[in-house]
């Protein structure tokens, strides 16, 4: 395990590896907001009294992963119809 963070690291340190660190730090993003949207419809479907209490406080979570979602999706974006 150690190895292979430290192979990591070694990896987005270098020059041109910016870009995709960027771009699968952004995927990673990505799917936790939708799997913690899933989860939260889900719930409302399903769930009822505590336990959708529970899961509608996911909110606290789909706000900063929908900014990264527009922090990486908007760029790529803009930069097609550049």
């Amino acid at each position: 395990m150690s190895s292979l963070l430290s192979d990591a690291t070694r990896t987005i340190a270098r020059g041109g590896a910016g870009h995709d660190a960027q771009m699968v730090v952004g995927v990673i993003a990505i799917a936790l907001l939708l799997a913690v949207l899933l989860i939260r419809e889900v719930g409302r479907v399903q769930l009822s009294g505590e336990r959708l209490r529970r899961v509608e406080g996911l909110h606290f979570a789909t706000a900063p992963l929908t900014l990264a979602f527009v922090a990486v999706v908007v760029p790529r974006i803009v930069a097609l119809l550049i």
